[in-house]
């Protein structure tokens, strides 16, 4: 019983990196024919008024990313949702990695080893 367990967390690890792998298999040759000196070049070109177009709608896709905490938390707020949406962006991107973190207790290393069997020991 307890290799069939072992199947069933592989098969698991397998599917989540499945489509990491899909992702890296499509965007790579997408963006290796993207000329990023020209980009810059052409950004760099805009007018003041069209880049604070751009910056505008990017305020936007953040309020709007942010509306359904508002729906669900009513007395939560516009700017306190987005505040929540903003941080928690920020805490995931900005997150230590578990394998290398010295959390002591938090975060002990045979705790992540338990629950990623498939890491390098």
């Amino acid at each position: 019983m307890p290799a069939q367990a072992n199947w069933r967390k592989l098969g698991r690890h397998a599917l989540s990196i499945l489509p990491r792998l899909l992702l890296l298999v499509f965007a790579i040759p997408i963006l290796s024919k993207v000329d990023f000196a020209q980009v810059a070049t052409a950004l760099l070109r805009l007018p003041w008024w069209q880049l604070g177009i751009i910056g505008l709608i990017g305020a936007a896709h953040v309020v709007i990313a942010a509306c359904p905490l508002v729906i669900f938390v009513p007395p939560l707020g516009v700017r306190r949702a987005v505040q929540n949406d903003l941080a928690g962006s920020l805490t995931y991107l900005s997150r230590p990695n578990p394998r290398t973190s010295s959390y002591g207790s938090r975060c002990s290393t045979a705790g992540v080893l338990r629950r990623f069997p498939l890491l390098p020991r």
